[in-house]
């Protein structure tokens, strides 16, 4: 199987490109390992209409990941103390990464409008994406993708405890 692919010049983010956090600082939320980016990601700016009309959808997102103990993650393209106040502002549950350099970050992702809500695996790949609003159409979408993650996370973590348990 081939590792994640980097986007090419002429093509936005897309299903099988690795997502690059490249450098930055978590600056709100539950601490997150900054050595993998696998789980969910939420891509916004602080002044973008569309990511505040999605924010009711990822927070019912990250309830749903958090229980299958899934990373959930949104990258503010936005300077430190926007994100840091719009993330207090908003009483945002999910964890909050800041880009050193925004421009690279959606240079090296080919991000050119927001919202996105990214689905990574753990090897960084890209398994899914949704580009604007979060509506009731690709919040079911989610709801189906992140179900299918957390059932799949417990029938291994069960096949896992059994042969451990030599049963």
């Amino acid at each position: 199987k081939q590792g994640p692919r980097r986007p090419s010049r002429d093509k936005s983010l897309q299903v099988g490109d690795s997502l690059v956090l490249g450098s930055g600082k978590q600056v709100y939320g539950p601490l997150i390992s900054s050595s993998t980016n696998a789980g969910l990601c939420f891509i916004y700016t602080t002044k973008c209409p569309f990511c505040r009309r999605s924010l009711s959808a990822w927070s019912m997102i990250d309830s749903i990941a958090a229980g299958g103990h899934i990373a959930v993650r949104g990258v503010c393209m936005d300077s430190l103390q926007n994100c840091v106040q719009y993330s207090a502002d908003h009483h945002l549950r999910f964890a909050v990464f800041v880009p050193d350099s925004t421009e690279r970050f959606k240079q090296q992702n080919h991000i050119a409008g927001v919202p996105w809500t990214v689905l990574v695996s753990d090897s960084g790949r890209v398994e899914k994406l949704w580009l604007g609003v979060v509506d009731e159409e690709k919040l079911s979408d989610v709801k189906k993708e992140l179900s299918s993650l957390i059932g799949l996370a417990r029938r291994t973590r069960h096949v896992h405890e059994v042969r451990v348990g030599g049963s």
